[in-house]
């Protein structure tokens, strides 16, 4: 016989449960009272951020696209035509190279919904030195399913390569190696401006791992993780989404992101708050 259902909590108090369960994220290290001048529950990102933290929708979207992203390796092991880089695609000889993946790290491998948190505490969209001070905390947790898929690809001789735009190399190794693959190298962590044409175009990083390696998959949550769209307007993503179809659920798998991202700068400007820009800049 089925159970009778609990009661529901009302919204008032369902809202001050998830603002509590933000804070208690965001606060592990830096406690951020809330003011009524600056309360957390008026604020852009809350939705997103307790989304990320508390929806089980979250998590089985994450899992299962690293599911995904597993299945397609037998396949593109034994093709030897595969590639996830149409650049790569053209190139003589890359048929023989050694087998890596190219991953983002942040919103991809590692959780930074606390970081998130602690703005929403701060009444901030954004703000570049705390979140230096979170990227030196190296506690940013592991995206449910990427430290087993991580494995997967070490124990099937696939290189993994960790491409961010990230620029603190040491200290996001560092995270790397605590929760998500502790034999990890500085070679497999390629941060932003490491090298002199490593910018926020990820593209010349990209290039850099096909140079010595067949490029199996691409993992991302921003489509410049696949490839560099810069300030390109909802038409030119879709038309380039479209252009790719082939790639997207074989060669490239996308991680779910609502919280920030390109997707914001190809928002009209009318419809872009002041609230938003600082988050639009980050990127």
């Amino acid at each position: 016989m089925p159970k009778s259902p609990s009661p529901q909590p009302n919204r008032l108090t369902l809202t001050l449960l998830c603002v509590v369960l933000v804070l208690l994220n965001a606060c592990a290290s830096r406690p951020v009272p809330l003011s009524p001048a600056n309360p957390a529950s008026n604020h852009a990102n809350l939705n997103s951020v307790l989304w990320t933290q508390t929806a089980v929708e979250y998590r089985m979207s994450a899992s299962q696209a690293f599911r995904l992203a597993a299945s397609q390796l037998p396949a593109a092991l034994a093709d030897a035509s595969w590639t996830a880089l149409p650049e790569q695609a053209a190139q003589p000889g890359f048929q023989q190279l050694p087998a890596a993946v190219i991953m983002d790290v942040d919103e991809t491998l590692l959780d930074n919904s606390p970081f998130q948190a602690r703005m929403i505490a701060q009444g901030l969209e954004f703000d570049a030195g705390q979140w230096r001070d979170w990227v030196a905390e190296a506690q940013a947790q592991a995206i449910p399913g990427a430290r087993a898929f991580i494995q997967y690809l070490k124990n099937n001789g696939i290189q993994p390569y960790y491409v961010t735009n990230r620029e603190q190399q040491a200290a996001t190794l560092a995270n790397i190696r605590s929760h998500l693959d502790p034999a990890a190298t500085a070679e497999q962590v390629m941060v932003r401006n490491e090298q002199p044409d490593w910018g926020s175009d990820k593209t010349s990083r990209r290039l850099a791992v096909a140079a010595g390696h067949r490029v199996l998959l691409l993992l991302g949550d921003d489509y410049n993780d696949f490839i560099q769209l810069d300030y390109s307007s909802h038409q030119q993503r879709n038309t380039l989404a479209a252009q790719y179809g082939d790639y997207w659920g074989r060669q490239w798998i996308v991680l779910p992101n609502p919280q920030y991202g390109h997707w914001l700068r190809a928002l009209p400007d009318a419809d872009r708050s002041a609230v938003l820009r600082d988050r639009i800049e980050r990127q």
